[in-house]
């Protein structure tokens, strides 16, 4: 029977003998037994470790029988739950500055905000001059060109322009001429009534199928012709009643008499226009002045007269 057994039965009997009032359960005291080993002499803490959660806790000994070191492996306890929140601690020293970032994606054009204030003007600068040299001529094909040179608002323009192409042959008028007069002129109205000729003493240069001769015009060709006059007139002495007109074979033509009432002293008329009318070949036309009264003397400046055919054409000189 072991320890545990007999000390058992030891108990039960007990109980009985208390119960029932009996002696004694066991026979007699048996003689002393030999004496035991010795215990330990020591008893030491040794190591304290923290075992995983959820493990036995163990005990062992890390000394010997008489000197003993109790090392203990104590199991961690399951994790409690959060504790409320501590108060902030004290800020910490600012760290140092990380490195820039990438750049992140542009946003979207915000709206075109108001116009702003005008500027002050500012002050006036120099005027610029130019001076414009002769104008250059390039070969037909060539680019034209633009040089400029100088500083401090002082330039030089040089134009260099190319010729055009050399255009077709034209028509050139059949007929045309002019006669002029480039100084001052007098006409004497010695007779009442009666026509005397503007003296046009020159003849303009390259006549064409046109004469001249006695301050008037023949035309060689029959047509419609352009006629152009101009003559202004002065008189020293009144004259009452002048009349002017271009004439046809002496015939006056209708769309050029004027009548001027009374020419004073010092005053000045002018006659000019132009008109179209049909001449036929030989024709001859001439300008003049007259005064029903007669006995006056007329003065003339700028005095000129022009014929120029319309119709039909003739090739030019290439």
């Amino acid at each position: 029977m072991n320890y545990y057994n007999t000390a058992l039965q030891k108990i039960k009997c007990a109980q009985s003998q208390f119960s029932t009032g009996g002696c004694c359960c066991f026979g007699n005291v048996g003689p002393t037994g030999p004496t035991g080993p010795a215990g330990p002499a020591t008893i030491a803490i040794g190591t304290v470790t923290t075992g995983a959660p959820g493990t036995d806790a163990t005990v062992t000994n890390g000394g010997t029988s008489e000197n003993v070191i109790l090392n203990f492996t104590i199991p961690q306890g399951v994790t409690g739950p959060t504790g409320p929140q501590g108060e902030p601690g004290i800020a910490g020293a600012t760290g140092p500055t990380g490195p820039q970032g990438e750049p992140g994606i542009a946003g979207a054009t915000g709206p075109t905000g108001p116009q702003g204030e005008p500027g002050v003007a500012g002050a006036t600068g120099p005027a610029a001059t130019f001076t414009i040299n002769p104008t250059q001529t390039a070969a037909p094909g060539e680019n034209g060109n633009v040089e400029i040179a100088g500083t401090d608002g002082a330039y030089t323009l040089t134009f260099t322009v190319p010729q055009g192409p050399t255009g077709p042959t034209g028509n050139g008028l059949a007929a045309y001429g002019g006669l002029y007069n480039a100084a001052t002129g007098t006409t004497t109205l010695t007779d009442a009534a009666t026509d005397y000729q503007v003296t046009l003493p020159t003849a303009m240069d390259g006549l064409e199928n046109v004469t001249t001769a006695n301050n008037a015009l023949t035309v060689l060709q029959a047509g419609t012709y352009e006629i152009n006059y101009n003559v202004t007139a002065s008189t020293p002495a009144d004259i009452t009643n002048l009349q002017f007109n271009v004439r046809n074979n002496a015939v006056p033509l209708a769309p050029t008499t004027e009548t001027t009432a009374t020419l004073g002293t010092d005053d000045t008329v002018t006659y000019s226009g132009s008109f179209i009318t049909t001449l036929g070949a030989n024709d001859v036309i001439d300008m003049a002045f007259q005064a029903p009264a007669g006995g006056g003397t007329v003065n003339t400046a700028n005095a000129k007269l022009t014929v120029k055919k319309l119709d039909g054409t003739t090739a030019a000189a290439a």
